[in-house]
């Protein structure tokens, strides 16, 4: 099978892993991948298809916003000449099909493109303007292969056939077993992994942390980059006034997962939005560390409630607070549920079986 993918990120994150995880996939089963990603980036993207060999092209396509008046006026300079190299290596490939993960790039290509295709849906759709754009594609739109039963109740919201929308959950590299030690010290390694941004939840775990009644029980690992420093200050400066400045350690972006996951004991994902899936409480439990994660969209999804860890209500920093205690005082609950969470990750979360699934989606006609 011939696939031509049309990517949207500019730099690696937790969607660009997923797409690079599939594409990866798909080349080891023999199907012809090539690939166009952004011009604006940081260079990651493109050294990733270098290294899994994928054919890949730069494509200066970019979207227009009211509010960012220089990003638009960049993205009109450059459409002529992105239509042209997407129509050239379109009718070199001759694809079977086109696989997407942006509405907004289906939006500005699909007058080009006659062959099927498909949108894999790894974000919300909750606010207007995306289902506006959603809708005027639907059309055109083959097949919509959304990463939660969540996404595609939205999907299917807004009036997209039900026949049309499949779910594929976001699949993670197994790892082999391994002999897990908790609580080394008597202290909680808690860790929130991810984009340091309000939405991630951060304020509220400082503040859950501040209310544990063990200071000397714990500690709380940040592991992530933060795009506003200013967002970084605001929440330094919560660590100090709660008086948490030697519980709190601040790792960066650290690429291997075993250096984060095999040094902590529990994981928090307390996302104050919808979150459409939940790859990190997956990850996690693929290296036995359980999850407390906000009935936050796909979240809940992806965590077996009293069993793979917890599921609190969004918001709820005392409910938080008190799921973190529990680990604090009970050894063999972590023991217990990291081994579920384990086993629960590998019997649905798997990246191999997510790429079986991506191929049989992906085989249209």
């Amino acid at each position: 099978m011939k696939i031509l993918c049309v990517c949207s990120g500019s730099y690696v994150s937790g969607k660009e892993f997923v797409t690079l995880d599939v594409l990866e996939g798909l080349v080891a089963k023999g199907h012809d991948v090539e690939v166009m990603y952004p011009g604006w980036n940081d260079g990651t993207f493109k050294k990733e298809l270098d290294r899994i060999g994928i054919s890949s092209h730069p494509i200066m396509l970019g979207w227009y916003y009211l509010t960012k008046l220089k990003w638009t006026l960049d993205s009109l300079v450059h459409y002529p000449k992105a239509i042209k190299q997407f129509r050239a290596v379109y009718r070199r490939q001759n694809p079977d099909v086109v696989y997407f993960d942006s509405y907004r790039n289906v939006f500005l290509l699909k007058p080009y493109i006659n062959k099927p295709i498909v949108l894999h849906v790894h974000d919300s759709y909750s606010d207007s303007t995306s289902q506006k754009f959603v809708r005027r594609i639907d059309s055109k739109t083959s097949k919509y292969i959304a990463v939660s039963e969540f996404v595609k109740k939205e999907i299917e919201d807004i009036g997209m056939k039900s026949e049309k929308v499949t779910v594929v959950y976001n699949g993670v590299s197994q790892v082999d077993n391994f002999e897990k030690t908790y609580l080394p010290k008597g202290c909680l390694r808690i860790g929130i992994v991810g984009q340091i941004i309000p939405r991630k939840g951060h304020q509220d775990l400082i503040e859950a942390c501040a209310l544990i009644d063990n200071k000397l029980g714990f500690e709380l690992h940040v592991f992530g980059y933060a795009k506003d420093d200013s967002w970084l200050s605001t929440l330094k400066e919560l660590v100090a006034e709660k008086g948490l400045r030697d519980n709190v350690f601040w790792h960066g972006f650290i690429k291997d997962k075993t250096k984060i996951y095999d040094n902590l004991d529990v994981i928090a994902v307390p996302t104050t939005t919808e979150e459409p899936f939940g790859l990190i409480s997956v990850e996690a439990g693929m290296h036995k560390v359980p999850a407390i994660v906000y009935r936050s969209g796909g979240l809940p999804e992806t965590v077996v409630n009293k069993s793979t860890g917890f599921i609190v209500e969004k918001g709820d920093v005392k409910g938080l607070s008190n799921k973190l205690q529990y680990f604090i005082n009970n050894k063999n609950a972590l023991i217990e549920m990291g081994d579920t969470s384990r086993k629960n990750a590998m019997q649905n979360f798997v990246k191999s079986t997510m790429v079986d699934h991506m191929e049989t989606q992906l085989t249209i006609g």
